[in-house]
């Protein structure tokens, strides 16, 4: 991991030519992704995560996440910082005390599972979820 980690502009040094893939990036990871790199990058905003998916982005790489979570985000309980009562993003959390995940020993993209998970980050749902943090 310490080589994945290690591959990251964290000073989006090369931001003239980041700039011209704002479109690509949202296409990649959502439609709000380039408006977070951007925060980043003018200094209102402080993402290691948007960083580090851009990254991804420029190296052509995937992240495997389980379908049950195997970390409890204790943040959805109104107090987190980022995250309120309700959340777009709220999942199954593993129950039974079982860590362990075992990896494919091949990986590729499946379309149909990233329209879903892309569906997420559409601006219709993204402004409901606004709306929905002010309700709750």
């Amino acid at each position: 991991m310490a080589d994945r980690w290690n591959s990251v502009d964290w000073e989006l040094k090369d931001w003239d030519k980041y700039a011209k893939m704002g479109h690509a990036f949202n296409q990649w990871g959502g439609s709000d992704c380039f408006q977070m790199l951007r925060s980043v990058k003018e200094g209102w905003g402080d993402s290691w995560a948007i960083r580090f998916g851009f990254s991804q982005f420029l190296q052509d790489k995937l992240s495997l996440f389980p379908i049950i979570s195997k970390v409890k985000n204790d943040g959805f309980d109104g107090e987190g910082t980022n995250c309120k009562k309700w959340s777009r993003f709220k999942y199954i959390f593993d129950e039974n005390g079982n860590k362990v995940s075992k990896l494919p020993s091949e990986i590729s993209l499946n379309n149909k599972l990233h329209r879903s998970a892309m569906s997420y980050h559409t601006i219709i749902i993204r402004l409901w979820s606004r709306l929905m943090y002010l309700i709750h």
